[in-house]
């Protein structure tokens, strides 16, 4: 996006700029040797980007494009501690957009383990997309999670299946995709959900082994608090990670 905003500005540096960064893709992105052989194309790339900035909403999103790049690059570095926080800060600044351009509303597709309220989604250490937007937004921020009981997913060219036995699972008997809005449930409902419980949790890459270990493809998460609602499917068909 920031090289294509501004190859409409400056087709010369924008060209030799692609060239730079070409070896920063989603394959290197841990490769320490190539983001610090990109460091100096992703300065050049926000510099060209500032200079050529004429105030247009396209020239703000190829700006942002240019920040992420360099985002990306850092984040060789300071790991999976860094990821989340960045997460947050660029959906913040397409919330505040959104917002001066009229929008109301901002919908987010991802990753349970990013967008959960409450960070128990994801057994990696650092703060969490979702727990920061929590915080932030607070009940403006709303929570759909999905999960299932039997569960199939692609990776790496193969199919791999397990089974999450949630004792939530009960609420959903009998169908084969059930929606809950837990400020809904009531009585014994409502004490299941405040309770621990197993939530199918797995990504890309997925090996074999995973899907013999609970504690591999699992998290335990309180549905109560984690999200507002859940979609939960009882019989998932293999899902392929998007790219």
């Amino acid at each position: 996006m920031a090289l294509a905003w501004l190859a409409t500005r400056n087709p010369d540096a924008a060209r030799s700029l692609g060239e730079r960064l070409s070896r920063l893709n989603d394959g290197a992105l841990f490769n320490k040797e190539v983001a610090q052989a990109t460091e100096a194309a992703s300065a050049d790339l926000q510099a060209a980007l500032a200079a050529s900035d004429d105030g247009s909403p396209a020239a703000a999103q190829a700006i942002r494009a240019g920040l992420v790049v360099e985002q990306s690059r850092n984040r060789a570095f300071e790991g999976v501690m860094a990821r989340d926080p960045l997460l947050f800060d660029n959906l913040t600044w397409v919330v505040e957009r959104g917002a001066a351009e009229g929008r109301r509303h901002t919908l987010l597709f991802a990753h349970n383990g990013h967008v959960d309220r409450t960070g128990q989604a994801n057994g990696a250490p650092g703060q969490k997309l979702g727990k920061l937007a929590a915080d932030h937004y607070g009940d403006a921020y709303r929570t759909i999670g999905t999960d299932g009981h039997r569960v199939s997913l692609k990776s790496q060219g193969e199919t791999f299946s397990f089974t999450v036995n949630a004792p939530y699972r009960g609420l959903f008997a009998g169908t084969t995709v059930g929606y809950l809005e837990m400020a809904a449930a009531s009585g014994d409902n409502a004490t299941v959900l405040r309770g621990s419980h197993p939530m199918a949790s797995a990504g890309a890459p997925f090996a074999a082994w995973q899907a013999l270990l609970p504690m591999a493809h699992s998290l335990n998460v309180v549905p109560a608090l984690t999200w507002d609602a859940v979609i939960y499917v009882w019989d998932a068909h293999p899902t392929t990670p998007l790219p």
